[in-house]
């Protein structure tokens, strides 16, 4: 008698779907990171005589280093080219800090505002370029 044969693999998880759940692990990573920086940061400024005319730039430099974490996790996570889930999950991202940055500090939207979001965008571009050639080999 022939025996059936039965996969015991899991079944695959449609590419859309995948690159999706990339995206919102490597946003949500993202977010994680930026708020460890900023309380970081937060520690960093009560203990020691930082200036406090620098504050902004710090908390640029944070979310500029996150944007790179997002798009090296996205590249990580998502079967999409590296630039571009670097670039869908910067675009992303900066969505979210505008939003954050609105509700929470009642910043407005001005031209240095449109340069950080360029920025944001291009922080998670070469993150994810990074992120599709640190890639495994099969």
């Amino acid at each position: 008698m022939l025996k059936k044969r039965t996969s015991k693999r899991k079944k695959d998880i449609p590419i859309v779907n995948k690159n999706f759940l990339g995206l919102s692990i490597s946003n949500f990573a993202g977010l994680v990171f930026v708020v460890i920086l900023t309380l970081l940061l937060s520690a960093i400024i009560s203990k020691t005589a930082i200036l406090t005319n620098f504050i902004s730039a710090y908390f640029i430099g944070s979310i500029m280093i996150s944007s790179i974490v997002v798009g090296f996790i996205a590249s990580k996570k998502s079967e999409l080219k590296g630039i571009i889930s670097g670039v869908v999950s910067s675009i992303i991202f900066s969505f979210i800090v505008t939003i954050l940055m609105l509700l929470f500090s009642r910043a407005q939207l001005s031209p240095k505002t449109i340069f950080l979001y360029i920025a944001i965008v291009i922080c998670g571009t070469i993150g994810g370029i990074v992120g599709a050639n640190t890639k495994r080999r099969k």
